[in-house]
């Protein structure tokens, strides 16, 4: 929990900050700390989050999750970061595609 609230803290560029508030929604998920684990989901959101990585891990692998995957909090939250990432993968392939990349 420290060393992810250092990364916080200091603003650590892109992924650190970002994994950091990940890592810190599943800890706080798991000791059942279900306001500030939303709260760093939230900051996922904020941070416009659109990894492939926690989207995988939040909606199906990580089991620290578990305690609130089912609550409809979570899920708009997840749906919302989904829909991101889903809006941003299409940018990328259109892009790619446009500018003939393949």
């Amino acid at each position: 929990i420290e060393h992810c609230k250092q990364h916080i803290e200091i603003n650590s560029s892109g992924y650190g900050r970002n994994m950091a508030h990940f890592d810190l929604a599943g800890v706080y998920a798991f000791l059942g700390q279900k306001d500030s684990a939303y709260y760093h989901l939230e900051q996922m959101v904020d941070l416009n989050v659109i990894d492939a990585y926690p989207i995988d891990y939040l909606g199906y692998l990580d089991h620290l999750f578990e305690s609130i995957r089912t609550e409809d909090r979570f899920q708009e939250l997840f749906s919302l970061m989904e829909a991101r990432f889903e809006a941003e993968q299409e940018r990328v392939i259109r892009w790619i595609e446009e500018n003939n990349k393949l």
